[in-house]
């Protein structure tokens, strides 16, 4: 009985904290905030939703946004891609060398080969979730970096959250994502 008060509880804890117009991480949300919010590109009506039309569109309240990231986003048609834990592995089933942003980049490029062969791609993606261990907030603009290299430009931006951790599956992982995705119609029908 413990141990699912526990799961339940956690899982509050993290979707409380994913709801917020704010990166999640625990412990220093109000140090990431700030630097997120010291970008005061602001957001316009234009920018904060798509057309209802469109099978996707954003939903920014003002004052609430981080650029390129939505607050949430709607579904209007398609089916949806849950892509599980994605890790900086090689084709061999090696964990990569290098820092935050070598081992993101490997993520980014194996998720784009799962959304490949589901039929998608970044531009479908509608929520990442970025898990870092022992996140520090100099890391955030490595970070950005690599999110933006492949997911900027999509109209509407996915909703982000971005985890700290204190350790992954392997201790040589420094960084895991998941995503969800709408498959495009037209794949669908095949």
């Amino acid at each position: 009985m413990n141990k699912k008060k526990f799961a339940l509880g956690l899982s509050t804890i993290c979707l409380c904290l994913a709801m917020t117009p704010t990166i999640a991480l625990a412990g220093s949300a109000p140090i990431l905030k700030e630097s997120l919010m010291n970008d005061r590109t602001p957001v316009t009506p234009a920018l904060a939703t798509t057309p209802p039309s469109a099978s996707l569109h954003a939903v920014n309240p003002p004052g609430a946004g981080i650029p390129g990231v939505s607050q949430a986003v709607v579904v209007n048609s398609g089916q949806l891609m849950f892509l599980s834990g994605h890790v900086p592995m090689d084709e061999s089933g090696s964990i990569i060398s290098g820092g935050v942003e070598a081992q993101l980049d490997r993520v980014f490029h194996n998720m784009q080969a799962t959304l490949r062969q589901g039929g998608a791609g970044f531009k479908d993606v509608v929520r990442v979730t970025i898990y870092v261990r022992d996140y520090r907030p100099e890391m955030l603009p490595a970070l950005r970096r690599v999110r933006d290299k492949y997911i900027a430009g999509g109209t509407p931006a996915p909703a982000s959250a971005l985890i700290g951790v204190a350790a992954l599956f392997h201790p040589d992982v420094l960084v895991e994502a998941d995503a969800v995705a709408v498959v495009p119609p037209t794949v669908q029908a095949r």
